[in-house]
């Protein structure tokens, strides 16, 4: 698990890679199956996709409805949801409390195309909308530089939910992890931060071009 860290730390920022889906559909289901275990290093993404995948039955995408959160309780402090409007308009639904220490600030209700410099909002509204429109799961790994002095990664893994009605927001629900899961500190933010990898994962709809 470190040389794979240190991989990350010191790997080309921005790739990104499309994971397609296993041959066979998995078994009891309508959608294919997929083959993402080894690009999620984190215990927490595992988790949250497993659950996913049993949310959604037989069906491409489960609705929000559809959700057990006592099935990812433990998750809880770590998980994001966002409402995917429009390719300039996404806003953070819900962030945990972990995300939030991470960041240093409150993130829920702000807009998460703005979290980042202009120069890059618009590839990121682009690159969340195809998501939404052509429903895929992403992991990304992001290095990070902190307050403390720790250099590390952070995994991101994300996955689509439905509106229970026709005509609301696509919503990406998201679970964020340190590698290796080290206990977060309040007092420690993220000071610096760069893309190292993004993957994404065929969930039965093809991937969108990117």
């Amino acid at each position: 698990m470190n040389r794979i860290i240190q991989s990350l730390l010191h790997g080309e920022t921005g790739k990104i890679v499309p994971i397609l889906p296993a041959p066979t559909p998995a078994p009891g289901r309508g959608a294919p199956g997929t083959a993402p275990a080894n690009d999620m290093l984190s215990a927490d993404s595992r988790k949250l996709f497993e659950a996913w995948q049993g949310w959604r039955g037989d069906r491409l995408l489960p609705r929000r409805a559809d959700m057990d959160l006592v099935s990812i309780s433990r998750l809880m402090p770590r998980l994001a949801v966002v409402d995917v409007k429009a390719p300039d308009n996404a806003l953070f639904r819900l962030a945990g409390t972990e995300i939030e220490h991470h960041f240093g600030e409150r993130l829920t209700g702000r807009s998460y195309i703005r979290m980042v410099p202009a120069e890059r909002r618009q590839r990121r509204g682009d690159l969340l909308w195809r998501i939404a429109m052509q429903p895929c799961a992403v992991v990304q790994h992001v290095a990070c530089d902190w307050q403390s002095g720790r250099h590390g990664v952070v995994e991101v893994f994300g996955v689509p939910l439905l509106a229970d009605r026709d005509g609301e927001p696509v919503q990406i629900l998201g679970v964020v992890s340190r590698l290796p899961p080290l206990i977060w500190d309040a007092k420690d933010c993220i000071i610096a931060m760069h893309s190292v990898t993004m993957r994404f994962i065929d969930i039965g709809a093809g991937l969108p071009a990117f």
